[in-house]
């Protein structure tokens, strides 16, 4: 087997194979040992849940998964070429490209709408502009209209 491609047998190459991923966040207290030594195989058309406790290391699994952290060790592979060693600018193109992020917390651009949210990734990798999903308003942003006030005597 190959560093670069992951090994291949007779069923379908995984779309994500992790060896021994782990990852310690270290801050002012003691180190957290959030990932720890985890093995994993995707392979197409299977559905993945990742479940756990609070504070069980599933959100920063699916960061290293991501490429939003690196691992301090172990192994990654995204459709068959090896990437945990790719730099920041590498995983962005990635991203951009391959990866879609559901974030547990909204991380939208405030000052654009929830369809301009979306459109956003397509715009940055230069993507053809295809016809919008729902109708786009004429206005830029549509300002949000104070409640009318109201007071009991």
């Amino acid at each position: 087997m190959s560093d670069t491609t992951a090994p291949s047998g007779g069923a379908a190459a995984p779309i994500v194979r992790a060896e021994g991923l782990t990852k310690t966040h270290r801050g002012e207290g003691a180190p957290v040992h959030a990932v720890r030594g985890v093995d994993l195989t995707v392979r197409p058309g299977e559905f993945v849940a990742v479940t756990g406790p609070s504070g069980a290391g599933k959100s920063t699994l699916l960061h290293l998964i991501g490429g939003l952290q690196r691992p301090d060790s172990g192994k990654l592979w995204l459709d068959g070429q090896r990437v945990d060693e790719y730099r920041e600018a590498r995983w962005a193109v990635l991203r951009r490209r391959s990866i879609g992020v559901v974030f547990q917390f909204f991380n939208l651009v405030s000052n654009l709408t929830v369809a301009d949210n979306v459109e956003l990734p397509a715009l940055l990798a230069s993507l053809p502009r295809s016809r919008p999903r729902v109708p786009r308003r004429t206005s830029r942003r549509a300002r949000p209209r104070r409640p009318r006030e109201v007071h009991a005597r």
